[in-house]
């Protein structure tokens, strides 16, 4: 099920700030979750099974002129807790120092028994005339952390870029806390990410309730925070 619920800049009061330190309009932001590969998969209703999960999100400001996103610095991705389960133990880890700075296949080779997903990404960067947008493909692959804390998405932009950004997530429970560090000097932004993550039993699945939800809130250094969900159905067996 293929939802994209915009939504919503959290600002709730009105307050008399500078011109100087005004923030952008609201970001437009969606999520889309998908357990199970499926867009209604089929669980036990009490038993939870390994699984896959494959999260994509995107990011725009229709207002901006030059068609830049606005710059996220968090996501907080909420999974349903009636049905979602991860076991960050499932797979070896990987220390971020193993990461940093090097291309895909070099993270392959240092981290590869880590590795727990594949995806990709969009990096919206205002080199155009004026500063509009030009976009530059990223090839995300996702490992678990060290420390069985969380995972660490190895994003990297091949030429003429040729970068690496590692973004670094800790799980508590079904909830998500990403760290997103700058880009390009702090003026790029991620216009849409995507990542499946499956690697034994490293996320796990079931349909108590027939209806999985997922939550998310996102921050920005140029934007209001903003808010977006999902809903998937699913089978019980």
């Amino acid at each position: 099920m293929r939802k994209q619920i915009l939504v919503t800049a959290l600002c709730a009061a009105v307050v008399a700030i500078p011109v100087a330190s005004a923030v952008a309009a609201p970001a437009t932001q969606t999520i889309d979750s998908v357990l199970g590969g499926k867009e209604t998969p089929k669980f036990d209703k009490k038993k939870f099974k390994k699984t896959s999960v494959e999260v994509e999100t995107t990011t725009s400001d229709a207002a901006n002129p030059g068609g830049m996103p606005p710059k996220a610095t968090t996501a907080q991705i909420k999974f349903d807790k009636k049905d979602v389960k991860f076991n960050t133990k499932a797979v070896p880890g990987c220390d971020q120092s193993q990461l940093a700075n090097t291309t895909t296949e070099t993270a392959l080779t240092n981290c590869g028994n880590a590795k727990v997903g594949t995806g990709n990404a969009t990096a919206a960067l205002p080199f155009g005339t004026g500063g509009t947008r030009q976009d530059f493909p990223v090839v995300v692959t996702a490992f678990n952390r060290g420390d069985a804390k969380g995972i660490l998405l190895h994003s990297r932009a091949g030429a003429p870029l040729n970068t690496t950004t590692v973004l670094t997530g800790t799980i508590a429970g079904t909830t998500l806390d990403i760290q997103i560090p700058p880009l390009g000097g702090g003026v790029g932004a991620i216009a849409q990410f995507q990542t499946k993550v499956k690697a034994k039993d490293y996320v796990q699945g079931r349909c108590k309730s027939k209806t999985i939800k997922t939550a998310s809130t996102f921050t920005y250094t140029d934007a209001p925070p903003a808010s977006a969900s999902d809903t998937q159905r699913c089978k019980q067996k």
